[in-house]
């Protein structure tokens, strides 16, 4: 072989070479595009699906709004005690209270508190100005979220400290509201009310 012929063919083979990876990196490339663009089609699709289930939303009143419209309007106060840095809260707020049929409940059957255990903002309590930080205290409130129901002038119907998923808080909250709260458990409620 002459030096002209292996020259040329070092340099095709090199070529090719370089070829070759400049066109397997762009058949990878439009490979896992063609994924990304799939994945997110699909992804889309869930979150549509999701978001028929997230559309109204909760309405959250101030401690005082809620006790002044249950005044005119009673139905009990849900107080939703939670804190900034609680992780378990922020779930509940993302994943729980957007789904319809919690806001819906909520909103039909009581006047939603959100009160922040960290807060400085001030509300009546019986009477007395508190900050949310000192109500979260006198009603000795030892882990967040809790969730808490007052009857409007400020007896308190029950607890349930800890995040819940969507169907516990669903139960719970009609639970509260019917005629079997206080006269049975809310295990055996379940077990009545639900196929």
């Amino acid at each position: 072989m002459n030096p002209q012929t292996f020259f040329y063919c070092h340099i095709s083979q090199r070529v090719f070479r370089k070829i070759s990876r400049n066109a397997l990196s762009l058949i990878l490339s439009v490979i896992l595009l063609g994924a990304l663009v799939s994945i997110t089609a699909v992804k889309g699709a869930s979150d549509e699906d999701e978001n028929d289930e997230r559309n109204d939303a909760v309405v959250w009143h101030t401690f005082d709004e809620a006790q002044q419209k249950a005044a005119g309007e009673p139905k009990p106060l849900f107080i939703f005690v939670e804190a900034d840095w609680c992780l378990p809260c922020k779930r509940m707020k993302r994943n729980v209270f957007s789904r319809k049929e919690i806001s819906r409940l909520l909103n039909e059957l009581y006047y939603a508190v959100s009160i922040d255990v960290d807060s400085r903002q001030k509300l009546t309590f019986r009477g007395t100005s508190l900050s949310e930080r000192s109500f979260a205290r006198q009603m000795e409130v030892t882990t967040t979220p809790t969730m808490i129901f007052l009857v409007p002038d400020g007896t308190e119907l029950g607890r349930r400290p800890g995040a819940l998923e969507r169907d516990e808080l669903a139960t719970l909250l009609q639970y509260v509201d019917s005629d079997h709260f206080g006269n049975i458990s809310l295990d055996e409620f379940e077990k009545k009310e639900l196929p």
